[in-house]
């Protein structure tokens, strides 16, 4: 048996699980009032996708940990230095979707230097320039191995990628902020909890359609094979 994956499959294959799982948290969330309650325990532990340790998360991961392995295969094969920084990128970003590094070193690092001095999350302050530099320079290597592979489609898919990636970063910054949501709550007509749930779910599945955009724009240049015997 064979398996084969390219940049069409991942496409419409990893989108449609991205957008199951939003569909599927907002459906159990907002009706769990009338749903049995074993249900919502289910749901709760293994399906919310604004939590960190279940399925949705283990998707994020599975994607990112894809993409870098992907990268490493190309740098394999092209011996570019580029490959290998991608590789490490997604590889790491992978394993922080999966152990949330950057939320438990932001807050303590926020605590120790910080000390109340940010308005947002504090690990905004400590990742976020390291998130711009490297995430920046990658994009400008991959458009470069874009336009030489002469694919369009992979350039509008990665510009896509970076500007869920910045909506996604956006979103968490307001967030975090603490804001006043009436507005948001008067136009839905819902509860505070309800609004900040939408908000946390709408931001993980952007950054989930991001993440397959890149890994689809990446599996142009190298699709993946495996045979099972």
């Amino acid at each position: 048996m064979e398996f084969y994956l390219n940049h069409k499959k991942s496409l419409w294959l990893f989108s449609a699980f991205a957008l199951g799982f939003y569909l599927l948290d907002l459906a159990s969330y907002f009706d769990h009032i009338s749903t049995n309650k074993y249900f919502y325990e289910f749901y709760d532990e293994y399906l919310n996708i604004t939590y960190e340790t279940n399925l949705p998360t283990f998707f994020s991961f599975f994607i990112d940990i894809l993409t870098g392995l992907t990268a490493w295969l190309l740098y394999r094969e092209r011996k570019k230095a580029g490959w290998l920084v991608a590789a490490l990128f997604f590889t790491y970003m992978g394993l922080d979707d999966a152990l949330q590094i950057h939320e438990y070193l932001g807050s303590y690092f926020g605590d120790a230097f910080l000390k109340g001095g940010f308005v947002s999350y504090y690990w905004q302050v400590f990742f976020d320039p390291f998130f711009a530099i490297v995430g920046g320079l990658i994009f400008l290597f991959l458009l470069w191995q874009f336009k030489e592979a002469g694919c369009k489609w992979c350039i509008g898919l990665l510009f896509a990628g970076y500007l869920c990636y910045a909506i996604a970063v956006g979103m968490d910054y307001y967030e975090g902020l603490d804001s006043d949501l009436s507005w948001l709550m008067d136009m839905l007509r819902m509860k505070h909890k309800m609004v900040i749930h939408l908000m946390r779910a709408t931001e993980e599945f952007i950054e989930m359609a991001g993440s397959v955009m890149i890994l689809s724009s990446i599996l142009y240049l190298h699709p993946l094979r495996v045979s099972v015997k």
